[in-house]
């Protein structure tokens, strides 16, 4: 699962991927969203005063917790679709949707 979360530059590490892009003082684009951080960006961004990135962080989960959650995003988006029909179309919504929700979360 992912996760989006605020780091201090001085927390950053090489392989972070960038979630929100970082802006200098006049809006002009330092970092891109998407960025895979690298040892020389980060010295940049120190540099530049820059005192936080969001972040893209991968989140490892217990097999268990990972079954129930997604036992819980199955259930709610079986009431949701409850109407909708079988056809392929809402086959394939409801397998984006729950995609969606099992790697960004509920």
């Amino acid at each position: 699962m992912k996760r989006i979360e605020l780091i201090a530059s001085e927390g950053l590490a090489p392989g972070m991927t960038v979630a929100e892009s970082v802006l200098d003082d006049a809006g002009r684009v330092l970092v891109s969203t998407g960025t895979v951080l690298t040892e020389g960006t980060i010295a940049s961004l120190i540099r530049r005063d820059v005192q936080a990135v969001m972040v893209e962080l991968i989140v490892e989960e217990d097999a268990e917790v990972f079954a129930a959650r997604s036992l819980r995003i199955k259930h709610r988006l079986d009431q949701i679709f409850r109407l909708a029909g079988d056809s392929e179309e809402t086959q394939a919504l409801y397998q984006v949707v729950f995609d969606y929700r099992l790697e960004h979360g509920e």
